[in-house]
């Protein structure tokens, strides 16, 4: 089935039907490229691309002409040590759950499989495009993926030692960050530490349910601090509330001067949600940014900054 083109000098999208009629038209492109060559391709690619030696060897002279390469694939102990010879050719990096292959050559030429679960030697049929508005979009995909994925030696550090990957996440959604908030939650093995800067945020969060979800946690043995400022004797009705809801409640001894709800999960996980009306009807409307993250670093500082608080506010409730 072809849509269109015959030459590289008129954009049209056209199917490769056949197996070596695939890896010939390939092998055509591989020698026409002259700047870059990204790849995105699933786990069992890296070893497929090795094992073929027409594709192999292309891929050896694209790095010899001084080609950029650049990969995207999902690095597991099955395909290690293929990574790893291809990171002499190229840029590799990790993306989890990758389906599916594709490739863009020059910025101009895209080819991407028909059949998603196979890979060479396997391929019968590869959508070929030289479109520029379609090859200009699935390049700005690769860019995504490509700022999403974790270089090689990182993920490697991962497989090989056990260690966790940090991130810090910026989440706009107020839906996304409350359900995130839920999880984080339910997955708690041991605390949970807040702040509420002001006890109109806390009534906010009230009438959403995470206090209640807070409460669910205290029957699992969670243990739930929190620091609420307090700026009048209305407040008073709110430290009843929450120490009938199994918390332990401190009011730090100034301002916090902010409007940032802090949420610390077993000291591994922190989210910082920033209101921007604390006066707003619901919880959706009052929230701006939330930053997410697993970094020891961030976190560290978090939990620096709360115990601080706690300490204060310790001595002034134990006055």
């Amino acid at each position: 089935m072809h849509l269109s083109t015959s030459s590289d000098s008129e954009q049209g999208t056209e199917v490769w039907h056949g197996t070596e009629n695939v890896v010939r038209k390939s092998l055509e492109i591989f020698h026409s490229i002259q700047n870059q060559y990204d790849l995105c391709i699933p786990v069992k690619g890296p070893d497929t691309i090795l094992s073929q030696d027409r594709i192999r060897n292309a891929m050896h002279d694209l790095k010899n002409r001084g080609i950029i390469i650049r990969i995207i694939t999902e690095v597991t102990d099955y395909n290690l040590t293929s990574c790893r010879e291809l990171s002499t050719i190229a840029e590799v990096r990790h993306l989890s759950e990758i389906v599916g292959s594709f490739v863009i050559a020059d910025r101009i030429k895209y080819g991407g499989l028909a059949d998603l679960e196979n890979v060479f030697p396997y391929i019968t049929e590869l959508i070929y495009s030289n479109v520029s508005s379609f090859v200009k979009q699935q390049q700005y995909f690769f860019e995504m993926l490509w700022k999403k994925a974790i270089p090689l030696k990182q993920r490697i550090k991962e497989i090989k030692e056990g260690s966790k990957r940090e991130f810090i996440e910026t989440i706009q959604d107020s839906n996304e960050t409350t359900k995130l908030m839920l999880d984080l939650i339910k997955s708690a093995s041991d605390e949970i530490l807040v702040v509420f800067p002001s006890a109109n945020i806390l009534l906010l969060f009230k009438k959403q349910s995470i206090l209640k979800s807070l409460k669910d946690s205290t029957q699992r043995g969670i243990k739930i601090r929190i620091l609420v400022e307090k700026k009048s004797t209305h407040d008073e009705m709110w430290e009843q509330i929450l120490r009938e809801e199994n918390f332990q409640v401190r009011y730090p001894g100034k301002s916090l001067e902010t409007k940032i709800v802090t949420f610390i999960v077993d000291n591994e996980f922190s989210m910082a949600l920033e209101i921007r009306d604390d006066k707003a009807g619901s919880l959706y409307e009052a929230m701006g940014l939330t930053a997410y993250s697993n970094s020891e670093s961030t976190v560290f500082s978090y939990v620096s900054i709360f115990e601080t608080l706690w300490m204060e506010a310790e001595l002034k409730y134990k006055k």
